[in-house]
């Protein structure tokens, strides 16, 4: 039986799981925990996702997360790829950590937001890792149930909003636990919601076209220089501000072969920042440049280790020039 095509609608609700491969640990200290959350941070801005719910377990994940214009995979795939190197390098683990594909199921948020928020805050509970979701600390349960805990990239108000912002009564209903009638109805394999919801998801699909429904490598093939495009327009007003800030003429940053003093500094600083701020890989930063994708990585480890480079980073930052 073939599986069926992931959709990769813009602006949609998903639940999104990914397992380690054949059943591997993918999480092996609590180290490992708090970088992959630190990832999730760092590409839900990236990408402007939004996220309503996440569960660490120990050979899998699970995330509710809402696209913008964004690609679904282009943000699984940029979110699992850091983690899985940086993964590698730390415990010396080499080959795939993460099974083939991640598994994505577009939810009805009108009639299964909450409901899948529960099953998946509930995770560690049905594994008999913890009595009560509360207690289990890699969800995100915590964080609906005090605010002050909870991650800056988790966004609750919208399920507590079913709840009128009454954290216990969110409690009970996690408490409560899904039977067979209240589970969420998976339809065709790629949907949560009822047969209504699918047919209007499917109304959509046609209207959108065949690119919606695209498998994930060839949605990103086609979205490869679109992509691109903004990253180097992106790239753009970055490198206006630094040398702004800097008090250099953009063609010694951006043209220059040989870079010195204030140009060396900003070109690091520059690198550093499109790594933060873009989804241009190393290849197309030095695209951008002029040089290679290898010289580019090189730049940016020793921009990590670069004392000015940190000193100024952190300077414009304050400044709010960027």
């Amino acid at each position: 039986m073939a599986r069926p095509i992931r959709i990769d609608l813009p602006f949609c609700l998903y639940h999104v799981m990914s397992r380690g491969n054949v059943g591997s640990i993918i999480f092996l200290d609590n180290k490992d925990r708090k970088k992959f959350l630190f990832y999730l941070e760092k590409y839900t801005e990236i990408f402007s996702f939004r996220v309503h719910a996440y569960c660490l377990m120990d050979t899998h994940i699970h995330l509710l997360v809402e696209s913008t214009k964004q690609s679904l995979s282009e943000f699984m795939h940029s979110l699992l790829t850091a983690y899985t190197v940086w993964f590698h390098r730390r415990h010396g683990i080499w080959g795939h950590l993460f099974a083939g594909r991640f598994k994505s199921l577009v939810v009805d948020r009108g009639s299964y937001l909450a409901a899948v928020s529960r099953y998946i805050h509930r995770n560690p509970v049905d594994a008999d890792l913890v009595k009560s979701a509360k207690d289990y600390p890699w969800s995100s349960m915590r964080g609906y149930l005090r605010s002050e805990v909870a991650p800056p990239f988790l966004y609750t108000a919208e399920i507590l909003g079913w709840f009128r912002g009454d954290v216990k009564e969110y409690d009970k209903f996690v408490r409560e636990g899904l039977d067979e009638e209240v589970k969420p109805k998976i339809l065709a394999q790629r949907f949560i919601g009822g047969e209504d919801f699918t047919k209007r998801m499917q109304a959509r699909l046609k209207t959108a076209g065949k690119f919606a429904a695209m498998p994930p490598p060839e949605r990103i093939r086609l979205k490869k220089d679109e992509n691109k495009n903004e990253g180097f327009q992106k790239a753009d007003e970055l490198l206006k501000n630094v040398c702004q800030f800097l008090g250099c003429k953009v063609e010694e940053l951006k043209h220059n072969e040989r870079r010195f003093g204030i140009a060396k500094t900003g070109l690091m600083m520059m690198v550093s920042l499109l790594r933060e701020r873009t989804t241009l890989s190393f290849r197309q930063i030095g695209e951008y440049f002029r040089f290679s994708g290898e010289h580019a990585q090189y730049i940016h480890r020793i921009a990590k280790q670069d004392k000015r480079v940190l000193r100024e980073l952190i300077n414009i930052e304050k400044q709010e020039i960027l």
